[in-house]
């Protein structure tokens, strides 16, 4: 089943392991500046979550979609059009000095990137299949790659006072040309190189596609709640929590983002020493540690560590889910779409939650971070308990 990748699979392997790059380097760009982003379009943390929920829902209205457009259109032509809205969402979000901008910018944002994230997950799946050694764990550690130099750049350029607009017009149109570039390299057709892995144990009746729907639905929300409740908000854990500047809290998430690099980059190899289920119980409780701290020890180098440790942690899941998703869903991305239903319905709920906990005096973004994260993370490992 498994072999070696032809001319053709090796050049789309390496477009597509680029623009996991690209869509981490894009993600990263503008997170970072969050705080700014909120002072200047006056808003408090409450207002820039409701503002990021509100945003939420047009990806939420394209995970709902993805299964048919990658029926439709193949993931090649998905990719090259979703990536040019994803690339220009970034100056109208830099250039925006009110809410209603801001959320112009957001909804682009996140309806493309779902479609990009199904797209470049269904054709990597396809590829990583006909290998030996799986590589989703390494496509997903280049999508860390490009949040970590996305970060650094990004809170280098805010600690020297780079306007918004200059940093974000800059990258919005650099990526624009890049993802033109890549997708003449994509693999045309979206048919699966080698037969598909079936859901169901040896012996079992049929699984539905109701029932995994559900699952993955459920997965996918789950996962999303520790990672993005980590990335997207240890920035203002630092500035609000604990008073420091908008350079330093940038490094809140270069750390998170490196300990992502770390975990994705060794974890294909560690699945085949040890096993998938230990690589998971173990990240899980990794994770559960690192989130502990961060939120409990109101001192900079613990929050780093914290970040970094729970970011290792975190790294495997998304990588493994998006592999299992893809094959179950077989060419139409069904269970794919259902996973990512499941991720922006929690995308939606997520910056509500934490940004109302957060404004409260007794909770801070530690705490709150804290409070959405752990239960998530308590869901992951009972599905997969069960469902293994």
């Amino acid at each position: 089943m498994c072999g070696v990748l032809d001319v053709v699979e090796r050049r789309a392997l390496r477009a597509v392991a680029a623009q996991f790059f690209v869509n981490g380097f894009i993600y990263a760009s503008f997170v970072p500046r969050l705080p700014e982003i909120r002072d200047r379009i006056g808003v408090d943390l409450a207002g820039i979550g409701v503002l990021l929920t509100v945003g939420g829902l047009a990806g939420f209205a394209s995970s709902v979609l993805v299964g048919r457009l990658v029926t439709r259109f193949g993931t090649r032509r998905l990719l090259m059009g979703a990536g040019v809205a994803l690339s220009l969402s970034l100056p109208v979000m830099g250039f925006a000095t009110t809410p209603a901008v801001f959320l112009v910018g957001a909804a682009a944002l996140g309806a493309s990137d779902v479609i990009v994230d199904v797209a470049m997950n269904v054709q990597g799946s396809r590829l990583s299949e006909k290998r030996h050694t799986p590589v989703m764990n390494r496509l997903h550690a280049l999508w860390s790659v490009g949040t970590v130099l996305g970060g650094l750049l990004a809170s280098w350029l805010a600690g020297q006072d780079v306007p918004l607009e200059a940093h974000l017009l800059t990258v919005g149109l650099a990526f624009t040309a890049l993802v033109l570039l890549l997708g003449r390299l994509l693999l045309a057709n979206d048919d699966p190189l080698v037969e598909q892995v079936d859901v169901k144990a040896p012996g079992s009746p049929p699984t539905s596609r109701r029932r995994v729907a559900i699952v993955f639905g459920l997965l996918g929300f789950a996962a999303i709640m520790p990672e993005m409740g980590t990335s997207d908000w240890v920035s203002f854990r630092l500035t609000d929590d604990l008073g420091l500047a908008a350079g330093q809290a940038g490094l809140g998430f270069v750390a998170f983002t490196t300990g992502m690099v770390v975990g994705r980059f060794s974890g294909d190899t560690a699945q085949l020493r040890w096993g998938r289920e230990r690589v998971s119980d173990v990240s899980l409780g990794l994770a559960v540690v690192g989130i502990i701290t961060l939120a409990v020890v109101p001192a900079f180098p613990a929050v780093l560590a914290g970040a970094a440790l729970s970011g290792l942690g975190i790294s495997v899941l998304f990588p493994l889910l998006y592999d299992d998703a893809a094959r179950a869903g077989g060419s139409n991305a069904g269970a794919l779409g259902a996973m990512t239903a499941g991720s922006r319905v929690a995308v939606l709920v997520l910056p509500f939650a934490v940004g109302g906990l957060a404004s409260t005096s007794v909770v801070g973004v530690g705490g709150a971070m804290a409070a959405v994260s752990l239960p998530a993370i308590a869901i992951i490992f009972v599905l997969q308990r069960r469902f293994r």
